[in-house]
């Protein structure tokens, strides 16, 4: 009985390898089902059931570990940094050396690794908020009955009793007050000062800046410029009119925001009316019939649109590269990063024809995708938690490597830059060559099959062996 356990385990795995390892035959290749290979880019990677668990190891130290859609893994060679997705977009985490965040919507928060270096922070949003600070003063608050919270939204401190009824927040040394927010509220501080009555009358002022103020708002608006390069004056009597005198330029309104003339030493600008018809010239050149089609340009930006938003086009100017995006929205995106003033030295491209198909190069290093259901520009998380799931066909090149796949691996098709190849389609048929020196075919993993070392070849017929020839 042993015995017979034994030989049906040995012929078992006679038909679950359907090929010895090649330079780009995987090391066990049973289809959709279970793989174990290394790919092209040289990542070893192990996948169960076709996009639903995949593991890849790389030689840097990263990794990757994915069960779709529920939760995946990757952790950074370089810097050690970990980030988990848990049903993404509603769970997250990310550890590094210093510090651990998380979040499970609606909850959230961060600690560091060194409790004395930094604070921590929960958040259970919109009604719970707690904390410590570096400073080691911790902080509570449940939305909207009362607390204090510190170091948020832009504040060093916020405190607030039945909210809207009263609020206190404070940044540096201005602090501000508000009392059915936003109705009433004033704020004090070096140089800084604030009132305001909404909707009746308003004020604030900056030392040597400006000074501003507002009564029946939107009605009477008014402002006195004080700072280098920007000194003078301006008030709106809406919706009837409005002037600006600046030191540099004059602007009238007439109807504003819908009719405007601008005419300053850098800009002139009119708008007629708003936002139909919007001209510029000077350091910003610009024409728009909206939405019918436009055009804008300053300094490192250029802007296009015909039937907004439809075809929209931009190119940005860096230092070191441009980067040129084009769109029809919804089914076609294109984007290319070239060296910079260098239209032929192509860094990156990225290629959408939604939802058909998806290209993207990046260093050497080619990708076709097909279908691509994620309208727009490709997103690292929808690439690691969803994109293979609803990609029935892939190609990857690597210079002279090439890796084609249909079907979550039901058919493939190697080549390595060594000249080996590798073709399967699953479980009828799978072929792998290394050179002129190795070959082999097999039909139904071994019912009938072939295989040659050197000089030994060797037939299977009804999966069993038949060697022939001299030894390896």
């Amino acid at each position: 009985m042993m015995r017979n356990i034994k030989s049906f385990a040995l012929l078992f795995l006679v038909l679950l390898f359907p090929c010895v390892s090649r330079a780009v035959a995987p090391s066990f290749d049973f289809g959709p089902f279970f793989s174990v290979e290394k790919s092209i880019e040289g990542y070893k990677r192990l996948r169960v059931l076709g996009p639903f668990f995949e593991k890849q190891t790389a030689e840097d130290g990263s990794e990757f570990f994915a069960t779709r859609p529920l939760f995946c893994s990757v952790k950074n060679g370089e810097d050690g940094r970990v980030v988990r997705n848990i049903l993404w977009p509603l769970g997250w985490t990310s550890e590094s050396e210093d510090r651990d965040n998380w979040r499970m919507f609606p909850f959230g928060g961060w600690s560091p690794k060194d409790k004395e270096a930094d604070g921590w922070r929960f958040m259970g949003f919109p009604l719970i908020y707690a904390g410590e600070t570096r400073e080691g003063d911790g902080y509570f608050a449940f939305f909207p009955i009362g607390g204090v919270l510190k170091g948020l939204l832009f504040r060093d401190r916020i405190s607030f009793v039945l909210f809207p009824l009263y609020m206190y927040m404070s940044i540096n040394d201005v602090e501000s007050w508000d009392v059915l927010w936003p109705f009433i509220s004033w704020t004090k501080g070096d140089g800084v000062k604030r009132f305001r009555v909404f909707p009746f009358y308003g004020m604030s002022e900056r030392e040597d800046r400006w000074k501003k103020q507002f009564i029946m708002w939107p009605i009477w608006s008014a402002a006195k410029y004080s700072f280098p390069g920007g000194v003078g004056r301006s008030h709106i009597l809406f919706p009837i009119y409005g002037h600006a005198l600046m030191e540099d330029q004059e602007t009238w309104w007439v109807v504003p925001p819908f009719f405007r003339w601008t005419k300053g030493d850098k800009r002139n600008v009119v708008n007629c009316p708003w936002p139909l018809i919007q001209y510029a010239s000077g350091d910003l050149k610009k024409f728009y019939i909206f939405p019918l089609l436009g055009r804008k340009s300053i300094e490192n930006l250029q802007t296009a649109f015909f039937l907004w938003p439809i075809v929209t086009w931009e190119k940005t100017q860096r230092r070191t590269a441009d980067r040129e995006r084009l769109m029809v929205f919804p089914i076609y995106y294109n984007e290319k990063v070239t060296a910079k003033d260098s239209e032929k030295d192509v860094l990156s491209r990225y290629t959408k024809v939604w939802p058909l198909v998806s290209y993207r190069r990046e260093g050497d290093v080619n990708r076709v995708w097909a279908p691509d259901l994620w309208p727009g520009k490709h997103k690292p998380s929808i690439d690691r938690n969803f994109s293979p799931l609803w990609t029935l066909y892939s190609r990857v090149e690597s210079g002279d490597a090439v890796d084609h796949e249909l079907l979550w691996g039901l058919f493939k098709k190697r080549k390595g830059t060594d000249g080996s190849k590798y073709l399967s389609l699953f479980p009828l048929f799978s072929a792998a060559a290394d050179g002129q020196e190795s070959k082999k075919w097999s039909f139904l993993f071994g019912l009938l099959g072939y295989e040659r070392e050197k000089l030994q070849k060797t037939y299977r017929l009804l999966y069993f062996p038949i060697r022939v020839g001299g030894t390896k």
